[in-house]
């Protein structure tokens, strides 16, 4: 078996070849006892009923707990929370390092972010493990938690897609202590909990049911694919199961987004620029892209998070009007031309399918002996986040958030700006599996 069927394989996603049944009904067993393991001394039922509160949601002085707020999503959402004159104080809660704060300061630069808001006295910086018991943290910052705390936005979680679902275990236990810690706070009967899952949730939903609901999904089976995409849905699971008002914000891919189009260059798309930029080549996938800008993705999760009515338990966050996926790779080749085609000998791009793409992928690393580790990897990216053959509703995050209801389609104008991110952020140079052959460097 080849790298490239490893990656299919590995995937999970609908266009590679379907596991074997028998394959599928162990991969839902493993998914129902992780299950299981964490949900033990949580609710019976599937829906939050535990805890009395108001049908009307005050939102005043709110104290937010959010993790992950140094990546790409976080640092966008930690932003607009210390700009919100309602939310008193901010619990930014991420993995211990050498410097937290200069770890936000290079998120916010990268994304032209109000670096400045960074000195709020509303910020109160966290350094914690999610898997530890009490997450790391000291009995004091626990009780002050528990008495103050109005809402959790848990965001943070390994973005590995070839990984096994043993692998996220770490972070499913995570789930349950934030679960734990919001039923033990004094306002737990008005607390809000807002995963951040993913849409890859639905790798194996049957597309003759449907589009993929926005509720409950008792099936594992249809879980069943990539180790990250079944860990979401763990995590969902357990998440119904703690008597809170809770929502599983299932989002799909995320694009650059405004001031400056800022994407991260290990992400899949920019990635596959960069192979292509070495190849001389850009596949062009069928179907559509419902990819969420950065901003507006942020935008909606905090709508979402102060709505004044009582939440669903799921949303589906993908773009409401999507762009087929020929024009953004067009749009990309073009701005490409744009800007560096001006005095620098910049190699024609071929327009191919996937798979003739992905044949000059395999032909390169075999030629000229290229890193097959990273080759694969990337293909497992591309492969993962291709445009999907099943779209999810979409009625309950178009409801909760006008940010979503309201949103353009994706235009030149952003794709441009992608473009000139990656090229001031130098991420544009040949891609290490690819051909010796010369080509534009800049």
């Amino acid at each position: 078996m080849s790298i490239f069927s490893r990656s299919f394989e590995f995937c999970g996603h609908p266009t590679s070849e379907p596991l074997p049944v028998e394959d599928i009904v162990q991969h839902a067993a493993n998914i129902e006892a992780m299950i299981a393991k964490y949900s033990i001394g949580l609710d019976d039922g599937n829906h939050p009923t535990t805890f009395k509160r108001n049908s009307k949601r005050s939102v005043a002085n709110e104290t937010i707990l959010l993790t992950g707020s140094t990546g790409n999503l976080g640092c966008c959402i930690l932003a607009s929370l210390l700009r919100m004159d309602h939310v008193r104080c901010v619990y930014a809660l991420n993995r211990k390092s050498t410097n937290i704060m200069e770890r936000h300061k290079a998120q916010f630069e990268d994304k032209a972010l109000d670096v400045s808001l960074l000195s709020s006295p509303k910020l109160v910086l966290l350094e914690g493990e999610i898997h530890l018991p009490s997450l790391g943290l000291s009995e004091t910052v626990i009780n002050k938690l528990q008495q103050e705390l109005t809402a959790i936005i848990h965001n943070a979680w390994h973005s590995n897609f070839s990984s096994p679902l043993p692998s996220f275990e770490s972070h499913i236990r995570g789930i349950r202590t934030f679960i734990d810690l919001a039923r033990s706070g004094e306002r737990r009967a008005d607390i809000r909990f807002l995963f951040t899952s993913s849409i890859t949730m639905s790798q194996n939903w049957d597309e003759r049911e449907g589009p993929y609901p926005e509720n409950l999904v008792l099936d594992a089976k249809t879980a069943v694919g990539g180790g990250y995409g079944e860990s979401k849905y763990v995590a969902e699971r357990i998440l119904a199961k703690s008597g809170l008002e809770a929502i599983s914000l299932r989002i799909g891919q995320i694009c650059g987004g405004e001031p400056n189009g800022a994407w991260k260059s290990s992400e899949w798309f920019p990635l596959s620029v960069r192979a292509c930029w070495s190849l001389g080549a850009v596949f062009v996938p069928t179907g559509e892209h419902h990819w969420i800008p950065m901003d507006a993705a942020s935008d909606s999760v905090l709508e979402i998070a102060f709505h004044k009515d009582w939440l669903p338990f799921a949303a589906n966050l993908i773009h409401p009007r999507p762009v087929a996926s020929a024009n953004i790779a067009c749009a990309v080749h073009e701005a490409l031309l744009q800007e560096l085609g001006q005095g620098l000998c910049l190699p024609f791009l071929l327009q191919v399918s996937v798979g003739e793409w992905i044949g000059m992928l395999e032909r390169s690393v075999k030629d000229h002996h290229g890193d097959r580790r990273n080759a694969s990897r990337l293909l497992s990216k591309i492969i993962y986040n291709l445009p999907p053959s099943v779209i999810p509703e979409i009625r309950n995050a178009t409801k909760l958030s006008k940010r979503m209801r309201e949103l353009a389609p994706i235009d030149e104008s952003l794709v441009s700006k992608w473009v000139k991110f990656w090229i001031a952020s130098g991420n544009l140079h040949r891609f290490e599996f690819c051909s010796d052959k010369p080509r534009a460097r800049l």
